[in-house]
């Protein structure tokens, strides 16, 4: 994809935020579109909330074609197993039909201890 003039960016059709690579991927078609506030965006903070679009997540990661770093069988297996303690903070963007159209999955982990104990928030 060649680089596009500041201020327009793909349409928000098809947007997936990998989260290892911190890359944008994007499946649109080749034409430039004007970046419009079309997307509604919402953080997921729970198990639940996350079992509750986990169907529109894995439609969003095999239409965008996204690593499988970006399923949410990964992330669940990856903080079952690394990294109990991190609460997920899944950042998601929703369109006007109320389709899932970008999901960026962050973490939210204690580090330090005493005085200095800090929020950490990074990609999972």
């Amino acid at each position: 994809m060649s680089a596009q003039p500041a201020m327009h960016l793909p349409p928000p059709d098809v947007i997936a935020l990998p989260t290892a690579a911190g890359l944008l991927r994007a499946s649109t078609g080749e034409e430039s579109h004007a970046f419009t506030p079309s997307v509604t965006w919402l953080t997921l903070s729970d198990q639940s909330s996350l079992n509750a679009v986990r169907r529109e997540w894995d439609a969003l990661i095999d239409e965008a074609d996204a690593a499988f770093f970006c399923a949410p069988d990964w992330i669940d297996t990856w903080r079952d197993t690394i990294a109990p303690k991190v609460r997920p903070r899944v950042l998601t963007g929703w369109n006007a039909d109320g389709r899932l159209r970008a999901i960026w999955p962050l973490g939210l982990a204690i580090e330090g201890g005493g005085v200095a104990r800090c929020r950490v928030l990074s990609p999972m």
